[in-house]
This record gives structure tokens, C-alpha cells and sequence, in this order.
């Protein structure tokens, strides 16, 4: 197993611990069917099976007939699916707020939003107005900072900006029973990148499934049962509109 796989898999097991305490953050193994559009993708698919790691990530090759035995929900043509039986899910959009209540519930943290970290010391974070915060330890998340002190903690190995949204649709009326992906996903994930490189390569870009330039997670995930309303605007292929989120409801504890 190489590193990427050590650590999804440790960060998996992390998740469903935290659900036990913190069953907000929506943990649900539910595991992923990545769709097979084109030869090309299901090759790759084939390539990930015959991998020495593909018993440790629960890898099965469906047909089309199994894929929607699988997950009847789905619709449309694809050729293939590859199923994914580790993946799970977590509901992002109310994992921090859950999280963040969780610890102020339990007397023993504070959250202090608007502080920024202007530095650390042995034992201790300093604020931007100089306040030091003691602690048995220190845990940087940085998460999109690459500002102030994270710029300064690498300047040798630049952090860089990745974009992905991700939307929440209103409820689709049927249970989607495991998470889904496209075969274009490939291309993204460090356990296929290599394979994807060789094989898709010189594979053009996918049509655009409409005059929208979206650019959207490849992964949806089943719905939860807390599912509320969100309206989406995206930014057409004329660049005259803009993106514009608009949602029901907030997430839980911010």
C-alpha cells in the first residue's frame, strides 16, 4: 500500500471514531461507484483492479446490469462502474459546526473566531494581537490560508489554491445508495493519477453537459436525511454571470 492509501484509510477510520461521539458530521460508509463512460476510462478502471493495493480499497468491476442493481437510482448510459468499498462520506457542509459544538459542549475548549495565528512557540499559539494560548499541544489547520503565517511556514514549498465547489441540491426523491463519481475523475485522484496519465492522456476534455462552465465536485454523495434547499448560479460560458449561493438553512453551530 503506498502512502495516499495508508492515509485515506487512516483518515477513514479517524471519521467513523469521531461519528460515534459526533454523529452530525454525517459519517456514512456507504462506499462509491466511479460510472465508466468510454473504453478508455474502463481501462483504467481494469489497470486499478489488477493493482496489488485494489483488495485493500474493496475494488469490484460492475457491469451496467450490477451498477444499477447496486444503486437504482441511477440513470442514464455508461458501460461500466467501479465500486469502491471503503470510500465513505462525510456531510462537509456540517462537519466543522458539529465539531466546533461538540467541544464547546464539553467545557474543555474555546472557539475564538476572528484571531488569526501570527505564530507558535513551544506549547504555545500567539494570536495577531500578540495573546499567547497555552496548550499540551499545538495543531495547525491551515486549511485556504496561504497568508500571514502559513506563507511564512513555506516559503521553500509554496502552498497553492485549488478550486472545487461543492453544491447541495434540493432532495432527489430516491435514495442514492452509495457515493458517485464520473470516469473523468480519474485524472484527480492520487490512486488512479498515474494509470489515468497513460490512458487518458491524450483522451480530449469530456463536452460540457450544457452552456454552464461549471466546475463541480465529481463526487455526490448520498443524501442525507438533513438535506435542506440550497439555489445555484454559475458562471456561464459568456462570463456575464456569476456564481451565487443562496441557502435555507445554516449549518449547525456557526
Amino acid at each position: 500500500m503506498g502512502r495516499e492509501l495508508t492515509l485515506a484509510l487512516r483518515a477513514r477510520e479517524l471519521w467513523e471514531d469521531v461519528a460515534r461521539d459526533v454523529p452530525d458530521v454525517g459519517f456514512r460508509a456507504n462506499g462509491s461507484i466511479t460510472l465508466l463512460n468510454s473504453e478508455r476510462e474502463l481501462e483504467v478502471a481494469e489497470r486499478a483492479m489488477a493493482r496489488s493495493d485494489a483488495d485493500a480499497r474493496a475494488f469490484e468491476l460492475l457491469s451496467t446490469r450490477e451498477v444499477i442493481s447496486r444503486n437504482p437510482a441511477l440513470r442514464g448510459e455508461f458501460i461500466a462502474g467501479l465500486y469502491c468499498g471503503r470510500d465513505a462520506a462525510v456531510e462537509s457542509r456540517m462537519a466543522l459546526g458539529a465539531l466546533c459544538d461538540f467541544m464547546e459542549n464539553t467545557g474543555r475548549y474555546e472557539y475564538l473566531p476572528g484571531h488569526e495565528l501570527a505564530g507558535v512557540a513551544e506549547h504555545v499559539a500567539i494570536d495577531h494581537r500578540g495573546v499567547h494560548y497555552g496548550g499540551d499541544h499545538v495543531v495547525l489547520c491551515l486549511g485556504a490560508t496561504l497568508s500571514g503565517f502559513a506563507a511564512e511556514l513555506f516559503e521553500d514549498e509554496p502552498l497553492r489554491k485549488v478550486r472545487l465547489y461543492m453544491a447541495e441540491t434540493e432532495p432527489l426523491g430516491e435514495t442514492l445508495t452509495t457515493s458517485i463519481a464520473n470516469g473523468d475523475s480519474f485524472r484527480y485522484y492520487p490512486g488512479f493519477a498515474d494509470i489515468a496519465r497513460d490512458v487518458l492522456e491524450e483522451q480530449p476534455s469530456p463536452r460540457p453537459i450544457s452552456r454552464y462552465n461549471c466546475c463541480a465536485s465529481n463526487a455526490f454523495t448520498a443524501p442525507s436525511p438533513s438535506a435542506t434547499r440550497t439555489s445555484l448560479r454559475f458562471r456561464d460560458s459568456s462570463k456575464r454571470s456569476i456564481v451565487r449561493w443562496t441557502s435555507l438553512k445554516r449549518p449547525p453551530g456557526r
